[in-house]
């Protein structure tokens, strides 16, 4: 039987405590008005240049950043996350499905058959950079729940594509699903992150995720204690705190453009935690200008929604053939 009302009651008083460590009401008020928020962006000299808009990025989303203490970070997840029409569960990033929720990995309280089967999955690893301490551990906005196996086999591994548009294998090593219990849209390969080890998530899930290790690129540039100067990578093979792969995450980016459930995942964050935004959810065209220098649009014209224009937008071929008019990106 689903929790008690006492037991639900402690989850909403959990919830409310969290929201209330994460911030004040003015910087609520800073980032819920999108026009005031990304006016530095909008006051840039044009043309714009990749350097200009990540530096005005970076001090936008760093400037009224509240960041959440990491047990914060779990109860948070149970209302960012929330599985559609259930209260009761969260969506698991890595598997399409959902599961209850609880009050922490170590402590299910009202978990079904009093276990809590995730945990928190850092989408940009801690071995690359991010670390166990500094705002980017606790950065809502790369934080997913996650079925605790899978957090394990996916470990550090970088994201890339490795399935063919029937869903095989097409590179070497590669198992599909990416390890037992993922969706069955997923692949990985073997070894680390800094030593080739691959991961394909979910093609639900996969625009979600780049425009998440955008935002960490161009939140954090290491000038904050106990954080790092966080770049995106090229190479399968890089390490330190370059991770990847670029030209996946660009082709991600561009065939999976922030749907509603998103964006509104982007605004609670901004409304209950840490008081921040994604600038690539709100719009996805900075991507395209940061990554690729295709700076030729209006600093905050309306995001582009459809898959052809994203295309050309960012200039990227997507692998799968929805563009036939782009310029063709090498993957690593």
């Amino acid at each position: 039987m689903w929790p008690p009302p006492l037991v639900l009651l402690q989850l909403a008083g959990l919830l409310r405590s969290a929201a209330a460590v994460c911030g004040s009401s003015a910087q609520v008020e800073a980032c819920e008005d999108i026009d005031s928020y990304y006016a530095p962006v909008a006051a840039l000299p044009q043309p714009l240049t990749p350097g200009s808009l990540q530096q005005a990025l970076h001090s936008i989303v760093s400037s009224g950043h509240d960041p959440c203490s990491y047990s914060t970070v779990w109860s948070a997840l149970q209302v960012l996350d929330e599985a559609p029409g259930d209260s009761s569960k969260v969506q698991l990033v890595y598997t399409g499905s959902t599961a209850p929720k609880c009050l922490s990995f170590s402590n299910p309280g009202f978990g079904q058959s009093g276990e809590c089967t995730w945990n928190r999955e850092h989408l940009w690893p801690r071995s690359f950079g991010v670390g166990d301490e500094g705002p980017d551990h606790t950065d809502l906005h790369a934080l997913r729940p996650c079925n605790a196996a899978l957090n394990t086999a996916r470990s550090n591994k970088k994201f890339d594509i490795m399935l063919n548009a029937q869903g095989q294998c097409n590179v070497s090593s590669c198992q599909t699903p990416a390890a037992p219990g993922a969706a069955a849209d997923t692949a990985s390969t073997p070894g680390f992150g800094d030593s080739g080890g691959l991961w394909t998530p979910p093609a639900k899930v996969r625009g979600d995720i780049a425009r998440s290790i955008f935002y960490m690129a161009v939140r954090y540039d290491g000038a904050e204690a106990q954080t790092s100067n966080l770049q995106l990578a090229s190479s399968k093979f890089s390490s330190g705190s370059l991770f990847g792969i670029l030209s996946t995450l660009l082709n991600w980016h561009a065939l999976d453009p922030p749907d509603m459930e998103e964006q509104e995942r982007n605004t609670k964050i901004c409304d209950l935690y840490q008081h921040n935004r994604n600038p690539f959810v709100d719009f996805p065209q900075y991507a395209g200008c940061i990554f690729q220098g295709a700076c030729n649009f209006a600093p905050t014209q309306p995001p582009v929604d459809d898959v052809q224009a994203a295309c050309s937008a960012l200039e990227v071929c997507l692998s799968v053939g929805e563009c036939s008019s782009c310029t063709s990106i090498t993957q690593a």
